[in-house]
């Protein structure tokens, strides 16, 4: 079941956050975007390893025109 969080979408390019989204526990985000190519994070809502939030590392998605993607963010626990 998907956890609860943040999912950041950045331009590569510029370093600028495009668009964000806040994601309650076992649901999914849907995140609108123009075809490119972006820079996907995420952060688990109250996950923390020694009082630091955990995020995903940054992952890399292509938009074709036309078409959907589905990118999904995890992080592993050791």
């Amino acid at each position: 079941m998907p956890s609860p969080g943040t999912i950041t979408v950045i331009d590569p390019a510029s370093g600028a956050t495009v668009a964000s989204a806040t994601v309650a526990r076992g649901q999914l985000a849907t995140i609108p975007l123009a075809p490119g190519t972006y820079t996907i994070k995420g952060q688990f809502g109250n996950a923390t390893t020694n009082g630091v939030p955990i995020q995903t590392a940054p992952q890399s998605v292509t938009i074709p025109a036309g078409m959907t993607v589905r990118q999904d963010v995890g992080v592993g626990v050791p």
